[in-house]
């Protein structure tokens, strides 16, 4: 899975995270949550309540807003995949992922 970031003032950032075999290493779902639903993408409306994980049921990219206003764009999600991350807003442009879960 790779991470790319831009930061508000135009900078961007690119992350990769691999074990040492070159498999994605799995992210795990802490718990106590209390809420959870499915997401509505947008690219100008934030969520109703920010997100503090994201369920991804089907591969692909999402641009994620977050808190601060900055966008990150996690790419090649894999199915399954928990993404522990606060945000406020997922974009529609650039996201490709299905079956979106935010849980708050």
């Amino acid at each position: 899975m790779t991470i790319e970031e831009k930061t508000p003032t135009g900078g961007v950032r690119t992350l990769s995270s691999s074990d040492a075999e070159g498999v994605n290493t799995p992210i795990r779902a802490p718990g106590g949550y209390a809420n959870a639903a499915v997401l509505t993408l947008h690219d100008s409306t934030d969520f109703a309540n920010e997100v503090q994980g994201i369920y991804v049921g089907g591969t692909g990219n999402l641009t994620v807003v977050m808190p601060d206003d900055s966008t990150v764009l996690i790419s090649a999600i894999p199915v399954g995949t928990f993404l522990p991350i606060r945000c406020k807003r997922i974009n529609t442009t650039d996201s490709t992922a299905t079956l979106v879960v935010g849980f708050w």
